[in-house]
């Protein structure tokens, strides 16, 4: 009725005009409706946040926990109409949670699902327009394909991504990036690379604002380089070097971190035993294996733990002090 009403022409009823303020009426209502408040959000950025902050010091199964369940009750307001801006924070927070999650389950060994998450992650972050969080979730994406014997080439593609998104600002994901490709390339033995990747990381390190710097999954902290510093110049067979870039980097770890300072240690097992002393490196990485909390024991950590084996000579293999690590290494449970 209202369709031909409209179509005859000549003035318009009143009535008709009363019905289709109602109509604008309801239209306006749905335009700002929402099934989440802005305080709502607000707490929900203070709690994932607070998740980027633990996944620092907490254990990753349990961490893991928290943010799959948190992703889920979001999923529920994700699904409703929201006005633009509630929809762009819902974003955010979907495309923070997910990268956590498949960071998670990539240290998990969980890569297919890990995948999964980090591309969820992607298209998230493309609905808020937001550069450096694009170039976050690929550079972290990147920097897990670092471990559990995945080809380097893997790495270095998606720190490429992550670069191209954060342009030429200096951020968080823009120095993890140049950092991971300084690490692939020196796995790959390509120490020009790796050193002149190391030299960006570092630079863009230094022009980064205070908020890129927190030590928390989002930013990027100063332990962080020299973490990567030490793991780029143990890769490429710099011992000297390595060994005062592993003292440095542990210098800046707070006792409630575990997973990195781990994977320092293994670094110094390995320049011990590059350095001719197979000994006192299986030593030294069994012990440090072993005081480890078992949360911490990642698949991640004793991927790397593992990787000892291949180190030594060959001459060494089967020396009493290879094969202990071997055996203690059989033990090990994983978190």
């Amino acid at each position: 009725m209202l369709r031909s009403i409209l179509t005859a022409g000549g003035t318009l009823p009143f009535l008709v005009l009363d019905e289709l303020d109602q109509i604008r009426g309801r239209m306006d209502a749905l335009l700002a409706s929402s099934s989440i408040s802005a305080a709502t959000l607000d707490r929900w950025e203070e709690t994932v946040h607070g998740y980027a902050y633990g996944f620092k010091s907490r254990p990753p199964r349990q961490l893991l926990e928290d943010v799959l369940l948190d992703f889920a009750e979001l999923h529920q307001h994700a699904a409703s109409r929201q006005p633009v801006d509630h929809q762009t924070r819902l974003c955010r927070l979907s495309a923070q949670l997910a990268g956590m999650a498949g960071n998670i389950l990539a240290d998990l060994g969980h890569h297919r699902h890990a995948r999964r998450w980090f591309s969820t992650a992607q298209i998230a972050a493309d609905e808020t327009g937001d550069r450096f969080l694009k170039a976050w979730v690929r550079a972290r994406e990147a920097t897990v394909s670092l471990y559990h014997h995945q080809p380097p080439q893997t790495a270095i593609a998606l720190a490429g991504e992550a670069r191209q998104w954060a342009g030429q600002a200096p951020c968080a994901g823009a120095a993890l990036a140049a950092a991971t490709e300084a690490r692939a390339y020196a796995r790959l033995g390509d120490a020009a690379r790796g050193l002149e990747a190391l030299r960006q990381a570092q630079a863009i390190t230094e022009k980064l604002p205070d908020a890129h710097l927190e030590n928390s999954i989002f930013g990027y902290p100063r332990q962080q380089m020299a973490f990567h510093l030490e793991a780029t110049l143990t890769a490429i067979g710099r011992v000297k070097e390595a060994r005062q870039a592993q003292r440095e980097a542990l210098a800046l770890y707070p006792p409630t971190e575990h997973v990195n300072p781990a994977l320092i240690r293994l670094d110094e097992a390995s320049c011990l035993i590059r350095s001719g002393d197979p000994a006192s490196g299986y030593q030294l990485a069994g012990q440090h294996l072993l005081a480890m909390p078992e949360g911490y024991r990642t698949p991640l950590v004793l991927s790397r733990a593992h990787e000892l084996l291949d180190t030594s000579r060959p001459g060494h293999r089967g020396a009493a002090s290879y094969d202990h690590y071997r055996e203690t290494l059989s033990t090990l449970t994983t978190a």
